[in-house]
């Protein structure tokens, strides 16, 4: 899969839209550090490259990469299959998500489902959903997010193991029927209060 990309055997992937709040400037600051500290990352970055609410956003990703010189390390595939999404989390060396703020963080759900490693913002929600099942960063401070990344980058030893993204996978189907009980039970009370 990675190969269909044009992607290393080693990468981070990020599967974010190209929005402003999804920090991706940021992002690209942290790849420019490690590059300069001697840690040649790649990161490839997938999603919907039009920014409704910041026109330009995209080319100004695209132009500070060339700025930076960082275009080894820094992928952008734009668009791609949802079938993809899930094989690229499961083959790369972790998940980033570098969001200034979320909502309750889909990216995160299948990243964790899929077993995969995860790199992200040291947002309320981010802690919510994952305890402390995550590399976390102040999505503020390029530098600590060089950090994090480096961290998972320097680990990185093989693949999530199939017994791992099995155990993942149960506990994803685990927390689905749990949602499905408890939303039963609340229609429930609420067919009774009426």
């Amino acid at each position: 899969m990675a190969g269909r990309h044009g992607l290393p055997e080693r990468f981070i992937y990020l599967p974010n839209q190209f929005w402003v709040h999804k920090n991706h400037a940021r992002a690209i600051d942290a790849v420019r550090l490690l590059r300069a500290q001697g840690v040649d990352i790649v990161v490839a970055a997938s999603g919907n490259p039009n920014e409704p609410r910041h026109a330009g956003h995209y080319s100004r990703l695209v132009d500070a990469v060339a700025a930076a010189g960082i275009g080894a390390n820094w992928r952008f595939l734009g668009n791609i299959p949802y079938g993809d999404v899930a094989q690229l989390m499961r083959a790369g060396v972790a998940v980033l998500n570098p969001s200034l703020f979320e909502g309750w963080s889909t990216t995160i759900e299948e990243a964790k489902s899929l077993g995969a490693r995860l790199v992200v913002s040291d947002l309320r929600v981010h802690r919510e959903q994952l305890g402390d099942q995550a590399e976390f960063f102040d999505p503020n401070d390029a530098a600590a997010m060089a950090a994090s990344l480096r961290k998972v980058w320097s680990e990185y030893i093989e693949p999530v193991p199939v017994a791992d993204r099995e155990a993942a996978a149960a506990a994803a189907d685990r927390r689905i029927r749990e949602f499905a009980q408890q939303l039963t039970a609340a229609c429930n009370r609420a067919i009774g209060a009426s």
